[in-house]
């Protein structure tokens, strides 16, 4: 039992340090926006203190939680001794002050990252993109709510949907890259299906299209590797923290080889004739700084610096109606043997 008198010193310290209208405000943002990761009220009242240096007793913090339920769709959730706090429902606590200029942002935020990043990840931000239709949709004036009717995203590639991560998966891993902790996970392997288990030191996280990718290092023999996030069957976070390599840099690891397999991934200058029908493609996207259009006959000497990717791969094979690679020879073979091989699927057409 706590003293009396220390408890009512104590709030005096609270009153002075903030307000409780405040202080339940920063409460309300700091509550996980779903039961995954929900945080223990003692939890609630360190990163009080951590965050905001507001100090405030147990029992304050366990009045504030309980009043707070009352009016905010928030609840507790007992788990032996313990409450574990989160938002519940589709309409937690809004975004305070909130224009209409941030919610139009917001909107349009969410239909580019609608295809960018998979559902767990919008999870997060889901209440203030819902904050934000609501203040939308509730406008008196059209001007800013017509502007939604005027504006679309469309891609050059072929839209696919997000391969499907594991939420708990997800939170695991944010959480270990954020707090440089280890992370074991069990793993299946995309050419055998096996799974392993792994224990990682995580370096970095990649989206590339449809798929999100950690970049980490493997403790068991101390390479960097990549791992599909929608392959990990299981991630939990460990105590043990992560000493990241000096020589580590993720950009290096996207542009070299890591992010290039099976090509390359270095620089060479590309040389291919282009047919008039595609001139646009380079002319107005072109593939680099350096790159060079000179006419030549009926078509267009192309000169560009570019890194051999599979990405480039993949472009070059889509153009090669209108693109004829002519150097580096290698490349030009690749290219080559795809446009055969892919002839061969429909010769019996003919």
């Amino acid at each position: 039992m706590s003293d009396p008198d220390d408890d009512i010193a104590r709030e005096e310290v609270e009153r002075a340090q903030a307000t409780p209208i405040l202080r339940r405000l920063h409460v309300l943002r700091m509550l996980p926006r779903s039961s995954v990761g929900a945080i223990s009220t003692t939890a609630v009242r360190e990163a009080l203190a951590r965050e905001h240096g507001i100090e405030v007793t147990q029992r304050t913090m366990e009045r504030d939680l309980n009043d707070l339920a009352t009016q905010f769709a928030i609840a507790g959730e007992q788990q032996g001794n313990t409450i574990f706090w989160s938002w519940t429902g589709s309409k937690p606590f809004g975004v305070l002050g909130m224009s209409a200029q941030t919610a139009l942002t917001l909107h349009l935020v969410r239909e580019f990252l609608q295809y960018a990043v998979p559902p767990a990840v919008m999870e997060h931000i889901k209440p203030y993109l819902y904050n934000a239709e609501e203040i939308l949709g509730n406008r008196d004036d059209q001007t800013l709510t017509d502007w939604l009717g005027k504006i679309r995203f469309l891609s050059r590639s072929q839209m696919r949907q997000m391969a499907e991560i594991d939420p708990d998966v997800l939170q695991s891993v944010y959480e270990a890259l954020f707090e440089d902790r280890q992370l074991a996970v069990r793993y299946r392997a995309a050419s055998t299906d096996e799974i392993r288990g792994h224990q990682l030191a995580p370096l970095g996280l990649v989206y590339r299209e449809s798929i999100v990718e950690l970049v980490a290092k493997v403790l068991s023999h101390g390479n960097v590797g990549r791992f599909q996030l929608h392959r990990m069957v299981s991630a939990v976070k460990l105590e043990h923290a992560v000493e990241r390599p000096e020589d580590f840099d993720l950009d290096a690891h996207v542009e070299g080889r890591l992010f290039a397999f099976p090509l390359s991934g270095e620089w060479v200058t590309l040389k291919a004739r282009v047919a008039k029908e595609g001139l646009r493609h380079v002319s107005d996207t072109p593939l680099g700084d350096e790159q060079t259009l000179e006419p030549q006959g009926d078509a267009f000497l192309l000169s560009a610096r570019v890194r051999l990717t599979p990405e480039l791969r993949a472009w070059l094979l889509g153009m090669c109606e209108r693109i004829e690679v002519l150097e580096p020879p290698d490349l030009r073979q690749e290219v080559r043997r795809s446009v055969r091989q892919a002839a061969a699927f429909y010769a019996d057409d003919e």
